[in-house]
């Protein structure tokens, strides 16, 4: 039948089917199945490049928070640290006296990345400031509302300070936090909070020169990125 009807074209028209279906129509599926391959070969490239940052991103954190939990975790198993916490002081000045030598003794090897720490105690006669506070005078503070309200013993927590405080200002807070009941005979309360230094991980992945923008992610909110336009502050 197509012969017959082959028969009746003119020698243009067998011309052109001709050049239609042995040139035009092998080149289009070659063309196609060529330009599938390159597509998916660059979006392979692609992907690769963007999990290689992921992973590159993901190391640095890594590294960062271990740090920080190792110097948690040696709080949290520090005998004396726990029982200097536990022990009632008759006086400011007895505290003051106790909490020199734990500072002396503890807290010369925190190490780099570390902006602050902070020892918390449900005990009354400590006196509030510098690295350790009443229990109380910070239980309704993010950080440890979040950390008493769970049934979790150690959590990272990315929040801010100074949203309340009209002359303070506002700023992010990474902070590893830890309740201290590693010694079960202690009946007080205790937590620790490791301030990780915020600026200085903020400068170290937004210096990572690629040329994808990467969101480090907690729910909804952006901690750090190094996409153009974003700032610490915002």
């Amino acid at each position: 039948m197509l012969e017959g009807k082959m028969n009746d074209y003119s020698i243009r028209k067998k011309l052109a089917v001709f050049y239609v279906c042995c040139v035009l129509l092998p080149l289009f599926v070659t063309d196609s199945v060529i330009l599938v391959m390159l597509y998916r070969t660059e979006m392979a490239e692609k992907s690769r490049e963007m999990q290689n940052i992921a992973d590159a991103v993901e190391m640095e954190l890594t590294y960062s928070f271990k740090e920080a939990v190792k110097v948690v975790n040696s709080f949290y198993l520090n005998r004396s640290v726990n029982e200097f916490l536990e022990q009632e002081y008759d006086a400011p000045l007895d505290f003051y006296t106790a909490a020199t030598e734990i500072s002396e003794r503890n807290f010369y090897e925190v190490g780099t990345g570390v902006s602050g720490i902070v020892l918390c105690a449900d005990n009354d006669t400590i006196v509030n400031g510098g690295h350790y506070y009443r229990l109380s005078s910070v239980k309704d503070e993010e950080w440890c509302r979040k950390l008493l309200d769970s049934n979790h013993d150690v959590a990272v927590q990315f929040y801010y300070v100074g949203e309340k405080n009209p002359a303070a200002a506002i700023s992010r807070k990474i902070s590893v936090v830890r309740r201290l009941n590693y010694y079960g005979e202690q009946k007080k309360e205790k937590i620790i909070r490791l301030d990780l230094d915020y600026s200085a991980m903020a400068i170290r992945l937004s210096g990572m020169q690629y040329n994808i923008p990467f969101y480090v992610c907690s729910g909804d909110r952006i901690i750090f990125s190094n996409a153009a336009g974003y700032s610490s502050t915002k």
